[in-house]
């Protein structure tokens, strides 16, 4: 069983039966030579629009509120969904969760509750962006889940013309949680988090709050530049506009971290530790890379995915590791350095938004994390310490 996506036609969904001896590749071959000389009827994505009433409903003890403000769309989501749409109260945010048909429910009200927390905890800034940002988290089980109706279900509010990457990226098997900005060319903008799972949370070594609040640091990043992408083409070849990719993921990890040492569901401390020890055994062993590039091999999204292709991403895996020491250098206050870095971005770009909010520029930085790595582990270690923590 399958997709398809064509353009022009859509999502078509396929179930192939052959013999084990015979080469499946050869069948599709066919089929999409077949699909070339077809016209197939086009069907609308269904979208609701309903005007609901502007006052909260407290829900449960949990959240804030059911949020019910006017003129937001609803996406008819597949039927036997949990859909719930909750508004942060420290921001211009609106989530709308839905756990498809075959999500355990426990897992479902984790998921809602950490990514709640997490965008309470770091909200975003009202000045942001016009308007009201909706945020849609799709949470499903990988075997139990109608993947057909959920990749539609997802299909219908991401970017358009996303195509066959999106039902692609989401069918695969693997990853925990992934954010993106999927739209920027009309109100409201709208961000996306998708959460697969099995009967547990696909990786158990971890707690949940780790991912969503690492998801969601992705959604804080994106939201600082989103009048700046209307006017801006990105290229995988190009350092993303909000900065190099070594620094967004570290940003999302190390902040992700703290939001889930903050509920207690892990300690800070230990982690950290064991990052370092982590990134000074891969150094070691990738002795070919100096210090002071080792954060250029993950400067760009095409660097990552041939990094990840190669199996062994290091390189940007020790961006949580060059956040912990960028910070350290940058002095005191690390929260509101990052804060100030995004806030910067759209005026400045990230060079000059990293020299005002860190003290350095990004090649000065590079230099001395080429030093960092060369100490001992222990020196190293010299420097882990947890900023306090005031949500705001």
């Amino acid at each position: 069983r399958f997709v398809i996506d064509y353009p022009g036609y859509g999502l078509i969904h396929w179930m192939l039966r052959t013999s084990e001896y015979v080469l499946s590749d050869e069948h599709i071959f066919v089929i999409n030579n077949m699909m070339a000389s077809l016209v197939l009827p086009q069907s609308e994505t269904k979208v609701v629009e309903i005007n609901l009433n502007t006052r909260m409903k407290f829900d449960d003890d949990s959240f804030d509120a059911i949020y019910t403000d006017a003129d937001l769309r609803i996406f008819e989501a597949p039927e036997n969904t949990i859909s719930k749409r909750y508004k942060v109260e420290s921001g211009n945010i609106v989530i709308d969760f839905n756990g498809y048909e075959g999500v355990n429910k426990l897992l479902y009200e984790e998921v809602v509750e950490a990514i709640f927390t997490a965008a309470e905890l770091f909200p975003i800034p009202l000045d942001t962006f016009d308007g009201v940002g909706q945020v849609v988290v799709a949470i499903w089980h990988q075997s139990k889940s109608e993947l057909l109706e959920v990749a539609q279900h997802r299909c219908s509010y991401v970017m358009p013309g996303l195509g066959e990457r999106c039902w692609s990226e989401f069918m695969r098997p693997g990853g925990i949680g992934m954010a993106r900005l999927s739209e920027v060319n009309e109100y409201p903008v709208l961000f996306e988090v998708v959460w697969p799972t099995l009967n547990t949370h696909i990786d158990q070594d971890i707690t949940h709050w780790q991912p969503a609040g690492h998801e969601w640091i992705h959604i804080y990043q994106s939201a600082h530049v989103v009048e700046y992408l209307r006017s801006d083409v990105e290229g995988p070849e190009y350092i993303p506009l909000i900065g190099p990719i070594w620094m967004l993921e570290g940003f999302a990890e190390f902040f992700g971290l703290l939001i889930s040492d903050h509920v207690g569901e892990d300690d800070f401390t230990t982690r950290l530790i064991e990052w370092f020890e982590y990134t000074n055994r891969d150094y070691r062993v990738n002795s070919g890379v100096t210090g002071s590039n080792v954060l250029l091999e993950c400067s760009t999204p095409i660097q990552q995915v041939e990094a990840e292709e190669r199996g062994n991403p290091w390189e940007c895996v020790a961006g949580r590791v060059a956040i912990v020491r960028l910070l350290d250098l940058a002095g005191a206050e690390p929260i509101s350095r990052f804060r100030n870095y995004y806030k910067d971005l759209a005026e400045f770009g990230w060079e000059e938004s990293f020299l005002r909010s860190f003290g350095r520029t990004p090649n000065a930085f590079y230099e001395e994390f080429d030093e960092f790595l060369e100490q001992p582990l222990e020196k190293q270690k010299l420097i882990i310490s947890k900023p306090i923590f005031i949500s705001r």
